[in-house]
């Protein structure tokens, strides 16, 4: 999976409501050389980068909702995160947090991306379905699937992901509950479950 920083960096200017021309003005850049990033025909540059990554972390503290979704999360026993554009860390509870504390990961800030394994149904879900629903581009609010543990693989689990609107921004509320365990390999039966705008306008 590779990353997408044109779309990022496109995805923050607008997160933030700024044009082409302020964006540049603020990065001290030129208009038509964030044009050429955001269209993929030249190389965002690490700085930028970390700025845009800035940008998207700072706008979900603002938004009034923010910390009532966070409290709503550490109060959850099942390990949940919140993702957001990019498959970025922005919080967790304090469940995967000692997992990842136990396995010596420093998650918060962190793209997931490079720790997914092929032998996860998590890595196929990620271009049909995950990084649409971050994105906008998709009527999925949420989706829920059989799959294994990140961290500890022996452990099956029922993954949910549901899309949460904070502002300009979405971040994914993901949710592992498990349901048993397999040293074997292979994956469980996926049983998967989606829904939809037009599902919740039914409800």
């Amino acid at each position: 999976m590779v990353m997408s920083w044109p779309s990022l960096l496109r995805t923050a200017r607008r997160m933030v409501r700024l044009t082409q021309e302020d964006f540049a003005a603020d990065l001290g850049r030129s208009q038509s050389t964030v044009a050429l990033w955001e269209t993929g025909r030249r190389p965002v540059p690490p700085a930028v980068r970390r700025r845009v990554l800035d940008i998207m972390a700072g706008y979900y503290h603002r938004q009034p909702r923010y910390e009532a979704v966070v409290a709503q999360v550490a109060a959850v026993q099942n390990p949940v995160t919140l993702y957001r554009q990019g498959m970025f860390v922005q919080a967790a509870n304090p469940t995967i947090e000692a997992a990842w504390t136990d396995h010596r990961l420093n998650m918060i800030g962190a793209c997931i991306l490079p720790l997914y394994r092929a032998e996860l149904r998590l890595s196929d879900m990620l271009e049909p379905y995950l990084l649409p629903m971050l994105d906008g581009r998709s009527e999925v609010l949420s989706i829920s699937f059989n799959d294994r543990s990140l961290l500890m693989p022996h452990r099956l689990c029922r993954r949910t992901a549901t899309v949460c609107q904070l502002g300009e921004g979405r971040l994914l509320v993901f949710e592992d509950r498990f349901i048993g365990e397999d040293p074997n390999p292979g994956l469980p039966p996926a049983d998967l479950r989606l829904l939809t705008t037009d599902d919740a306008a039914v409800d």
